[in-house]
């Protein structure tokens, strides 16, 4: 008869260092295995990435470098070529193509990049350009000069207290990835779907969504900020943004009035606003499914405290301050 053996995965520590890159220090929250009896400590591909990607992520931070999902956006905003984008900015070849998957850009790369953000200034870059024949250059100055009359046509998002504004740059209070409002409401869409949430489970809900794919990646998956109110941690000015987006018709909000006077707003799906996965990475959704299949069966007042219990709510409840996505790596419930 074989003996059975029960394996025990070994628990994942966690210690601030100091790392060093570019002739930088950084603090980062250093994740790795301790092997007692050994005395040594080791890691894996899956932990290097994610210590990696967090000195990365100061780096860019503090000197204001585009993040690979911004660059990846500029070019596609024109409709170019990442080997036509390095051409017109005077970089290498394979430079933006490189950038887009993840090498940090140099600080006056990085600035070439921002610029070309702003047609204006991108059509500027085309007409210094001479590596690209005339025919390549009409082509895209007639791509650009359309894409600037049609500016201001698209959907407005909201502008109350700048929100999801463009200027609100990746930080450790979005996690490290620019605000996306198409990516908030989608989310929005996935736990009417499953779950037909109530107000405060929702505000829950995308929190540990949120926080759970910093805790694995150390990047969020909407870039929303979250603040620490009496009923815990739920996106900031969330009454607002849930208005503009029902008013939108992303999702129905159903208004119920219970015995005694109290009210309650339910997130429903629309048959004509199905969630859109496409939006989302692969491990975006595993986070997403996992996070409605532990937390979801949860009723709002067991779900108000569990996120009581997380580090990030009660050090910030008290100033209903922003939580800095780092607190992640405290997670109690996931």
């Amino acid at each position: 008869m074989k003996r059975q053996t029960n394996l025990i995965s070994p628990e994942i520590k966690r210690e601030m260092r100091t790392i060093e890159f570019r002739k930088e220090e950084f603090d980062i929250c250093f994740h790795f295995y301790q092997d007692d009896k050994r005395q040594y400590q080791y890691t894996t591909t899956e932990l290097d990435e994610l210590n990696y990607t967090q000195l990365l992520n100061k780096y860019r931070s503090k000197h204001h470098l585009p993040f690979p999902e911004e660059i990846k956006a500029i070019r596609e905003k024109y409709q170019l070529p990442a080997s036509k984008m390095s051409d017109i900015l005077g970089f290498g070849a394979n430079s933006y193509r490189q950038y887009e998957a993840g090498e940090v850009p140099s600080q006056s790369n990085g600035k070439l990049i921002q610029m070309a953000e702003d047609p204006k200034k991108f059509k500027d870059l085309i007409l210094l350009c001479e590596s690209i024949d005339e025919d390549a250059r009409y082509k895209i100055l007639n791509r650009v000069n359309r894409f600037m009359e049609k500016e201001g046509d698209g959907l407005q998002w909201i502008n109350v207290d700048d929100y999801f504004a463009d200027h609100i740059r990746p930080s450790e209070l979005t996690g490290y990835r620019k605000p996306n409002m198409e990516r908030f409401a989608h989310l929005i869409i996935r736990f009417a779907e499953k779950l037909e949430p109530w107000k405060t489970q929702l505000n829950k809900l995308l929190f540990y969504a949120d926080f759970l794919h910093y805790k694995r990646h150390a990047v969020s998956i909407t870039g929303c900020r979250y603040t620490a109110i009496q009923m815990g941690p739920v996106p900031k000015r969330f009454e607002t943004v849930f208005d503009e987006l029902a008013t939108k018709d992303f999702f129905d909000v159903v208004y119920t009035q219970f015995p005694g006077g109290n009210s309650g707003e339910q997130f429903k799906k629309r048959g004509d606003h199905p969630f859109n996965s496409e939006l989302f990475t692969e491990q975006e959704l595993e986070t997403i499914e996992y996070v409605i299949g532990t937390l979801g069966k949860l009723k709002r007042p067991a779900l108000v405290e569990t996120s009581h219990k997380e580090k990030g709510w009660i050090e910030n409840q008290k100033t209903k301050g922003l939580i800095n996505y780092e607190f992640a790596f405290e997670l109690k419930a996931l």
